[in-house]
């Protein structure tokens, strides 16, 4: 289901057809396409939220290549919140990692009964923005003004 970890590290692994190589054609052109239209949604976020995580990092002009925008929310239930409102009207806000990588049961043993309450409780306080090419104009202007009624911007 979509959201949810699955960690599976004996996944299959298969050699590429030709069909299969062929479909990579222009690949390369398409992926630099897509990285520029994720910085153009970057770059917007960070023009108009006050703070987050990425607005800090780019202060030296260099934007992070991420693939989802994170926004501190300040506390669980105000994420909870965020993402129930923003559900019902569509907006692609979304949570991050539901547990800290401790939580993760199939890899609870490399931790050895470590608790990482920081990294938890992050999972729990960011949301995430959508960057991808297919947000327009009109929907990072809802995002926004939907930040803005909730406090986040």
């Amino acid at each position: 289901r979509l959201g949810e970890t699955h960690f599976q590290p004996d996944f299959p692994l298969f050699r590429m057809g030709a069909f299969q190589a062929g479909l990579l054609n222009g690949v390369r052109e398409k992926i630099a396409q897509l990285r520029c239209q994720r910085q153009a949604n970057i770059r917007f976020w960070c023009e108009h939220l006050s703070w987050s995580l990425v607005k800090e990092a780019s202060s030296q002009q260099l934007l992070p290549d991420v693939i989802r925008f994170p926004v501190y929310s300040g506390n669980k239930s105000k994420t909870n919140s965020i993402i129930a409102l923003s559900s019902r009207q569509g907006l692609g806000i979304a949570e991050t990692y539901p547990d800290a990588i401790s939580g993760i049961r199939e890899l609870a043993d490399q931790f050895a009964g470590q608790e990482y309450l920081s990294a938890r409780k992050a999972a729990q306080e960011l949301v995430t923005l959508p960057v991808h090419g297919f947000i327009s104009p009109r929907d990072r202007e809802r995002i926004i003004d939907f930040l803005h009624d909730s406090g986040l911007s």
